[in-house]
């Protein structure tokens, strides 16, 4: 939502400041940030698609605050277990669209099985479980909007970007509802029927 954009500024120098706080410098002179002799370096997991592309474009980011970032693409079933099993350093993830997204995503709960990035936050934890059994449109979007400001304030998760999905139906489907994010042919919310 609008008021989670001023959360996170793009700042290079602020981000070398972080790391050298955090005891990362350029002891050697290769551009690569180190602490106790060892680099700083990133594997950032992915499987096939569109996003490799954008995962070089951070890499080359990541190269330019001085983190020694790469991209290894994955098998899909590779990837997965990887970060069921908490066997990444960064990963690439595409979220879950509909009303159990946030909760499959970020719920402690579903740790080791959706949640891949082990995050675990008992304020996130209630105001999640209370959306799963909130009817009222009003209250659940403010209950995910709490959730989400929480979660980005924990930086959990950094969205990158959306992309988008689109459904493209005959006029002979009827009652047939795009889903939010375009990304299944047909979902328990539609009962789609074809006229003749």
């Amino acid at each position: 939502h609008p008021s989670l954009k001023s959360l996170w500024e793009y700042d290079p120098k602020e981000a070398v400041a972080i790391l050298n706080k955090a005891g990362f410098r350029d002891t050697n002179g290769d551009g690569i940030l180190d602490r106790n002799g060892k680099p700083l370096k990133v594997e950032i997991k992915t499987i096939a698609g569109s996003q490799v592309r954008t995962l070089t474009i951070l890499a080359t980011q990541l190269k330019k605050v001085g983190i020694d970032a790469s991209v290894l693409q994955q098998d899909t079933a590779v990837w997965v277990n990887d970060v069921i099993d908490g066997n990444t350093q960064v990963f690439f993830d595409f979220s879950f669209a509909g009303t159990t997204g946030l909760h499959s995503l970020f719920h402690s709960s579903s740790i080791g099985k959706t949640n891949g990035h082990y995050y675990s936050n008992s304020t996130v934890d209630s105001l999640l479980d209370a959306a799963l059994k909130t009817v009222d449109y009003k209250k659940l979007t403010n209950l995910w909007k709490q959730a989400q400001r929480k979660i980005m304030e924990d930086k959990a998760s950094i969205p990158l970007y959306f992309e988008w999905g689109y459904s493209i139906v005959n006029k002979k489907v009827n009652d047939f509802v795009p889903p939010w994010g375009g990304m299944h042919l047909v979902t328990l919310e539609n009962s789609v029927w074809i006229s003749k």
